[in-house]
């Protein structure tokens, strides 16, 4: 089964600390987290919440610029978390970082916004760790992100290319989002009915229906 994570950038208008903002993952039956930047906290209270919050860590995002010149330092904080992947957002490039290898790093794909019919959509199965899944209505400025399933992408067809490629993670991201916990909530309901995929329904409700439902997530948790 398909494990289900959110990007912690959907978040990030939330008043509070980065382990309070874990904290309030851990309330919801979401399994992971994505990290945007560690907003000042110390690497061991960010571990300590996970365990707390009994929350994965499944990636960082880290400017090219932090890995070029603070190569060691990067990576001693993020081990300190427990992070061994660290999303780089730049378009592809070799980079030198500090004197250990040369990487090729890619630029990250925000979402999967057509996801073809045919099997083998994505990469073969498991090159590809996690999908983020991040919807949008074109030719708008303020839709370059909306909630998943209020747009174009065809979010059932994507997440089972996902589980057929072999995904591990379902990546809920919305970096426009205008009510966080509204966010939080879609993300909590959604991803965990996605991830069980269709056989999972016994009572044969069609999962387009049941995706829709985002109320099951009950207020005091968010």
């Amino acid at each position: 089964m398909v494990r289900t994570a959110i990007q912690l950038q959907t978040l990030e208008g939330l008043p509070e600390s980065l382990p309070e903002t874990i904290e309030r993952v851990g309330r919801t039956p979401l399994e992971g987290v994505e990290l945007f930047g560690l907003d000042g906290t110390l690497p061991n209270a960010v571990a300590d919440a996970l365990e707390k919050a009994d929350l994965e860590m499944i990636g960082a995002h880290v400017p090219i610029g932090r890995l070029e010149y603070d190569y060691e330092n990067v990576v001693d904080a993020y081990a300190t978390i427990g992070c061994d992947r660290l999303i780089v957002p730049v378009r592809r490039r070799r980079v030198r970082l500090g004197r250990r290898r040369r990487f090729r790093t890619r630029h990250r794909t925000r979402a999967v916004r057509r996801c073809r019919s045919e099997r083998g959509a994505f990469a073969p199965r498991g090159r590809i760790p996690l999908v983020h899944l991040t919807d949008s209505v074109p030719g708008y400025e303020t839709t370059l992100q909306v909630e998943l399933s209020a747009g174009e992408l065809d979010v059932l067809r994507c997440v089972e290319a996902a589980r057929e490629a072999g995904v591990e993670w379902l990546v809920y991201e919305h970096g426009m989002t205008g009510d966080v916990p509204g966010s939080l909530a879609h993300a909590a309901t959604k991803l965990p009915m996605l991830s069980h995929g269709r056989a999972a329904l016994a009572d044969g409700t069609p999962l387009s229906t049941v995706i829709d439902d985002v109320h099951s997530i009950s207020e005091d948790v968010l």
